[in-house]
């Protein structure tokens, strides 16, 4: 029983969401704020956009989320009901911005 323990205390409920951002013509977006707010708590995650446009938000619990991205020059995007469930990775692969007025 005790061999097991280790092996338990490993396992991890939470899961993790991950994306890239890019503009009309798939060029990346670095740079950009992100926030993962949780729909239940309003726990609000941050990140900023690495140099190739990616995000990747880990240590969530499950249950679902809103994507909120705002960067100069792009029109705000708003993502909601994104469902995480235990030990999920969740890709949102490219997420195109358009191009609008500084918001």
């Amino acid at each position: 029983m005790l061999a097991v323990l280790p092996a338990l205390n490993a396992q991890s409920v939470t899961g993790q969401i991950q994306g890239t951002l890019v503009d009309p013509a798939g060029a990346v977006i670095p740079g950009a704020e992100i926030q993962l707010i949780h729909d239940l708590s309003q726990t609000v995650h941050k990140f900023t956009t690495e140099t190739n446009g990616s995000f990747i938000f880990t240590g969530l619990v499950p249950g679902s989320y809103s994507l909120r991205v705002k960067q100069g020059g792009f029109k705000s995007y708003d993502q909601k009901g994104i469902t995480v469930a235990a030990q999920e990775r969740l890709d949102l692969h490219e997420i195109r911005l358009e191009v609008g007025d500084v918001t």
